[in-house]
């Protein structure tokens, strides 16, 4: 019997500040419920962006984790606290970039600020690739000629390998003089 009761008694216990402290949680979850209810148009982005931003936040800690072992720096903690301050710095950046063009979604402005939001999101993104190319290369010559190397190879630019190795060869012209 002692069993049964013993969980029942805990649940008891401070029940006061326990309850203050739910009815506190359930109010500021329903505000938050309110507000985004209110703004959740303002803020409708596409979600494919913000995921890729912030697996490439993810990726881009990993790699600098990884450069700095590289050159074995010893790890602070003010390189975590760098992908904090980026971290509010790019949702700042895509807040006001999604605001404004859902904001005048529905005015003559929209012309104007269509597509605001996939900029700002993209622009975060390739920043975020340059900073996982700079870690990478141990550069900033060396990511711009990876990031360049990179798109050279998907504009078409750049011959692929398998392009290289399957192309026939060209035979040098015959100088049929004497």
């Amino acid at each position: 019997m002692d069993r049964i009761h013993q969980p029942l008694l805990g649940l008891a216990q401070h029940w006061e500040l326990k309850l203050g402290l739910a009815s506190v949680g359930a109010a500021a979850l329903q505000a938050a419920e309110y507000v985004a209810g209110l703004y959740g148009r303002m803020l409708e982005t596409d979600p494919l962006l913000v995921f890729l931003i912030a697996n490439l936040l993810l990726v881009d800690l990993v790699t600098g984790v990884a450069a700095a072992r590289k050159r074995k720096e010893k790890l602070h903690s003010k390189g975590l606290r760098r992908t904090g301050w980026k971290t509010i710095e790019y949702s700042a950046i895509g807040f006001v970039g999604v605001s404004l063009a859902n904001g005048f979604a529905d005015s003559a402005l929209h012309a104007l600020t269509d597509g605001l939001d996939d900029a700002a999101l993209l622009y975060v993104a390739i920043t975020e690739a340059f900073s996982i190319a700079e870690n990478i290369t141990g550069s900033r010559d060396g990511a711009r000629k990876l990031i360049r190397r990179i798109t050279d190879l998907a504009t078409g630019r750049t011959k692929r390998v398998e392009e290289v190795v399957t192309e026939e060869p060209t035979t040098p012209p015959v100088d049929d003089a004497p």
